[in-house]
């Protein structure tokens, strides 16, 4: 017996036939997904950018904020702090 005689033989057991749906329009709906996929791909850049420039922003405020931080330092130890403490010793020169 052959291949094909099998075949039919094991269908008409079964009581059904085998089949295969093929798809017709597979290559618009590929050529959408590609689309979108390409669209995906640039919001995903521009969100990356948007958060390098966020991150260069929080950076540059968080140097401004350290050199502020920094000048205000050293105009207490050289001005203020002197001058508060000549204050103190002429109070106390005074009082004693």
């Amino acid at each position: 017996m052959g291949a094909i005689a099998r075949f039919i033989q094991a269908v008409t057991y079964f009581g059904s036939t085998p089949g295969a749906s093929i798809p017709v329009f597979a290559r618009d709906r590929q050529l959408r997904m590609r689309d979108e996929a390409g669209a995906m791909k640039q919001m995903a850049e521009a969100d990356l950018a948007a958060m390098r420039a966020d991150t260069r922003d929080k950076i540059g405020e968080a140097y401004a904020n350290l050199i502020r931080a920094r000048n205000l330092s050293q105009l207490y130890r050289s001005t203020v702090l002197p001058q508060a403490e000549a204050t103190v010793a002429s109070a106390d020169s005074r009082s004693s």
